[in-house]
């Protein structure tokens, strides 16, 4: 017998998105930028990014970092959030929560990956809103973001993503 209050049951659970998010479908064809809307929904249906969409959202993030200073300096007030550790619904809680990152200036602490089973959709979210609002969204570098932890969260995710295609 099933004494679950009724708003916590799930009466059908959709099957996981099956296409991949092409760069025509999440980048804007006149600014350039990511759609946040597309790209949350896609990931909430479990969706994929293509490749290319993938490395254009790292090639466009990339650069920004480049650009930034060692040190930051960001005004309050702002919302400071914590180890993401690939736990994606947790992070889309907290965006919930902390507000519009349009009008909200946030403080990563960085473990975005690292334990979770979403750390591609973490990391590919957060990047698509630094790309939309960098000086709304600030990253650090977490303790595991060494080259060895981040080389080998790439291969691990790439020979994931070639084994599903």
């Amino acid at each position: 017998m099933d004494n679950s209050p009724p708003d916590r049951q799930i009466k059908s659970i959709p099957y996981p998105r099956v296409s991949l998010l092409a760069e025509d479908e999440l980048f804007d064809p006149s600014s350039g930028l990511p759609s946040i809307s597309c790209l949350t929904k896609h990931l909430q249906e479990e969706g994929r990014l293509d490749e290319k969409c993938a490395l254009r959202l790292v090639e466009l993030a990339r650069k920004i970092f480049e650009r930034e200073p060692n040190t930051l300096a960001i005004q309050r007030p702002l919302t400071i959030v914590g180890d993401i550790h690939g736990q994606f619904y947790d992070l889309l809680t907290v965006l919930a929560a902390g507000g519009d990152p349009a009008k909200t200036r946030y403080l990563f602490l960085g473990d975005y990956v690292d334990r979770g089973q979403f750390e591609c959709e973490c990391i590919f979210l957060l990047f698509a809103l630094k790309i939309n609002y960098p000086q709304n969204v600030n990253l650090l570098r977490g303790n595991n973001k060494v080259t060895t932890c981040s080389y080998t969260f790439i291969r691990m995710h790439m020979e994931e993503n070639q084994q599903r295609a």
